[in-house]
């Protein structure tokens, strides 16, 4: 997969995830969200039963509904990049992936790089 690196560690959360971006200027902004599947398997063991679908907003508007990476990349250890318009008000941006009660939530382990930029 391209760039690589930047689908090596996972963030865990059962129910949300938040991001919060502070000083921005208040302008319209192309968000790139990056992820891939690198923790539950495509396999036999316990770790391929899970199914994570959430959902994602940023600025408190649900840009991705229903979500399912899997399903968009095709499988697993595969990239999907979501690039995503939005308007910065108030000096701050923010982003939450939340788990609207669809999949699996105990093994609810997925890529979602951190350090990235806005």
């Amino acid at each position: 997969m391209d760039d690589s690196q930047l689908y090596t560690n996972a963030l865990l959360s059962h129910l949300s995830l938040t991001y919060y971006g502070h000083r921005l200027a208040n302008e319209q902004y192309t968000v790139t969200l990056h992820f891939a599947k690198i923790i539950l398997r495509n396999n036999h063991s316990f770790q391929s039963l899970g199914r994570r679908i959430f959902d994602v907003f940023i600025q408190d508007v649900l840009v991705l509904p229903d979500f399912n990476i899997e399903n968009v990349a095709h499988g697993v250890d595969k990239a999907v990049v979501q690039k995503l318009n939005t308007l910065v008000k108030n000096n701050t941006i923010e982003i939450r992936f939340y788990w609207a009660g669809k999949g699996t939530r105990a093994a609810a382990q997925e890529a979602i790089p951190q350090g990235n930029k806005i």
